[in-house]
């Protein structure tokens, strides 16, 4: 692109209280090969210092302004647009970063005559800390379906996030700009509403990192199920013409379960129940509903709030019973009311825990205070009701443990998985094990993993002193091996698929060539295939064999992280443990 050919492109960052990002974000775009640019920040109401910082930039393309309080990143943009200069506009975050190339690039194709398009975006790597955790769009989605007209596309995959955009500024505008009412995915309701009548062109190649935080406003998970429902509403005719609304619906059921926002769907899908005309439609959104009300993740979230309520019944309980205890008037008068409560929350909790009788003493004998009762059988009853809720209490409390994967509180239930991070048990088991393994000082753990999971890969990542690997193509596995160095690996992770291969021996030889004397692998095997053929194989190329459980863990960890004492998996050594 000659000098004179390019038109002036101004670039939006909106930030608020970012000022620890906030230069690296700024300076990966004063460092663009594409120089004729400006820079607008809008400062969306801080006090940590980002004006200081931004007034103190001598480059001449900074513009700074700061908008009277806190009114939202989309505000924000469209403030930025009004006030920009440029013919295209281009959106960053304040947080993310763009290699340096990355508006050269986008820019070609707005030059290229042969496709004409309105706005542009590109692949963006995401990252947890330092550690890459993935490119979108993903790679998996063929070419031909990120570019051009890819409305059908977009209302089923959000692909296009905001500091990957540059548009045609007007273009933008007639559009109607960033939606200012929704409080987080305007970039992805955007890009729905505008590819409607615009075409789309794209870079594949990854020329921005986003960075993932624990403020970002991508987290905001209600916020985000509620704008793919006004995005359903607003896009019902496309996606009706297109034969999607179910598809569309019934991954917002999977992201509500997945995100642990049950009550935010039920609550947007009786919104839509307008939209739902049809007797298949009305069925279709019922099912859904019945879904999601007896998924193990609004089981276990109504359990969570079943133990509070007890825990506060209790709690209300000791306070009447100090009141009774010290002759306060108004303590008979809100005893009956308490008891009459304790009896509702009692009968809650007995059908969601399935709590045994010997628990509900009280609340068989007694759930009214009869009139004649003295101080001294008042103070008798209240001792009961709280022995009772207390006994309740340790009961809910025996079945809890921790997902050491996500964190989350759970109860125990027949599910083989985590209800919340959907992480298999056995898998769990193995990340536990991984857990234990550290190495010293500042050495590194070098991983690979055949055929890896999304959530092996994530935890690997996020290990700062794990170097991770994979081999991910079945076809593959044997010819990368046998190019890999000797002795390369501290740790082998070996997923069931190498069952089926036709060289199933050879594969165990190189397995035993690349791993470090001192090393360690592990093989997960689905629970009705205790004995695969492929531990005699391994056990026949030299390696030693143990199967690892609550022998290894111990029974409080299995108790801590919730581990069936029957769950095993295989770990395979050069040495004996």
């Amino acid at each position: 692109m000659n000098k004179i050919e390019r038109p002036l492109v101004s670039v939006i960052i909106p930030t608020y209280n970012r000022i620890g990002t906030l230069p690296a974000s700024v300076n990966s775009v004063l460092a663009q090969t594409y120089a004729h640019l400006e820079l607008i920040i809008v400062d969306d109401g801080s006090d940590d210092g980002t004006d200081k910082y931004a007034k103190g930039l001598t480059d001449s393309r900074v513009k700074y302004i700061k908008s009277n309080g806190n009114n939202g990143p989309s505000a924000a943009r469209n403030l930025g647009v009004k006030l920009a200069q440029g013919e295209y506009v281009a959106f960053h975050d304040s947080d993310d970063e763009w290699l340096p190339e990355k508006l050269e690039k986008q820019m070609r194709l707005f030059q290229n005559h042969e496709q004409e398009v309105d706005l542009v975006y590109c692949e963006y790597e995401r990252y947890h800390g330092q550690a890459a955790a993935g490119i979108v769009p993903p790679k998996e989605i063929p070419y031909m379906y990120k570019q051009g007209q890819i409305l059908e596309v977009l209302l089923i995959q959000p692909m296009i996030g905001t500091p990957t955009i540059v548009v045609k500024k007007q273009e933008f505008i007639n559009a109607g700009s960033f939606n200012e009412n929704l409080k987080t995915f305007e970039d992805y309701e955007f890009t729905v509403r505008f590819s409607q009548n615009h075409a789309i062109g794209f870079v594949e190649e990854p020329l921005v990192k986003v960075y993932d935080s624990l403020n970002s406003v991508n987290r905001r998970y209600e916020d985000r199920l509620r704008t793919q429902a006004y995005i359903v509403r607003e896009m019902i005719d496309s996606l009706r013409d297109s034969n999607l609304l179910w598809k569309k619906l019934s991954d917002m059921q999977r992201d509500a379960e997945v995100l642990n926002c049950h009550d935010i769907f039920i609550e947007e899908m009786k919104h839509l129940a307008d939209l739902f005309v049809s007797e298949q439609d009305k069925q279709n959104a019922a099912n859904l509903l019945q879904k999601t009300e007896r998924s193990d993740a609004k089981t276990n979230q109504s359990k969570r709030l079943a133990k509070q309520e007890i825990a506060d019944t209790k709690q209300e309980l000791l306070k009447i019973y100090l009141n009774v205890y010290g002759d306060h008037s108004s303590a008979s008068e809100s005893m009956s009311e308490a008891f009459k409560q304790a009896g509702i929350i009692t009968a809650k909790c007995t059908e969601l825990f399935k709590i045994p009788s010997e628990s509900l003493s009280a609340y068989k004998r007694v759930q009214t205070v009869p009139d004649s009762c003295t101080k001294i059988e008042k103070l008798s009853l209240l001792t009961d009701w709280i022995e009772s809720i207390g006994a309740i209490e340790a009961f809910i409390e025996q079945q809890i443990y921790e997902c050491n994967i996500c964190g989350q509180k759970i109860f125990h239930s027949q599910s083989p998985m985590c209800p919340f991070c959907k992480t298999d048990h056995r898998e769990r088991l193995a990340i536990a094990f991984l857990q234990g393994l550290q190495p010293e000082a500042d050495e590194k753990l070098t991983l690979l993993q055949i055929m890896p999971s999304i959530l092996m890969e994530n935890y690997a990542l996020n290990r700062a002193d794990i170097l991770y690997e994979n081999i991910s193509s079945v076809s593959e596995i044997y010819c990368t091996l046998q190019k890999t160095a000797a002795e390369k690996y501290d740790i082998i992770v070996c997923l069931p698929a190498f069952e089926n291969l036709n060289s199933v021996p050879e594969l165990m030889i190189e397995l035993y060539r690349i791993m470090k004397p001192s090393g360690i692998g592990l093989a997960v095997y689905p629970p009705d295939n205790k004995n695969p053929d492929s531990l005699n194989q391994l056990s026949e190329t030299g390696f030693y064999i143990e199967e690892i459980g609550e022998n290894w863990f111990g029974e409080e960890i299995c108790q801590m992280y919730g581990f069936d004492k029957e769950l095993t998996i295989y770990v395979f050594t050069k040495e004996k443990l």
